[in-house]
């Protein structure tokens, strides 16, 4: 489990840093549109991959203080949510001609995981909450674009 959550987090920390510098790969063959489309997948990448992390921690921390049925209905959002964030960047990393597919399904899962977190009165489940909203935008842009 820490041996893959450090690959994430350094996955996460090169796609950020490539996009600070300017130095975003190119777009995956056979996708259309030139740099600025790569910039764009590139940036949903990491939130995708963000989006999985903070989903997954915030999973295991309302797991740590389950006491009712409600709890087991978000931990099955948050996992949900995390596992579809990284089946979109995956595909996206592979240049999968099924990305926009996978990003819409993202945004629609990361919508509603988000509604769940901000639900709660716990701050600590606002993190989340905030990330997936960013990577619902940034997936329901990317899945707009095959339009």
């Amino acid at each position: 489990m820490m041996e893959r959550r450090a690959l994430i987090e350094g996955a996460i920390t090169m796609a950020v840093g490539m996009l600070a510098s300017g130095k975003a790969s190119a777009a995956p063959a056979g996708s259309k549109g030139g740099a600025d489309n790569a910039t764009m997948m590139d940036a949903c990448i990491a939130r995708c991959l963000e989006t999985h992390r903070k989903c997954l921690e915030t999973a295991g921390l309302a797991a740590r203080n389950s006491e009712n049925s409600a709890t087991t209905r978000l931990i099955a959002v948050l996992t949900d949510c995390a596992e579809i964030c990284q089946a979109t960047a995956n595909s996206m990393l592979r240049g999968s001609k099924f990305h926009t597919i996978m990003c819409d399904a993202c945004a629609r899962a990361c919508r509603g995981c988000e509604e769940e977190c901000r639900r709660l009165s716990d701050t600590r489940f606002a993190g989340c909450a905030d990330s997936c909203r960013a990577c619902a935008d940034s997936c329901a842009h990317m899945a707009m674009m095959a339009n």
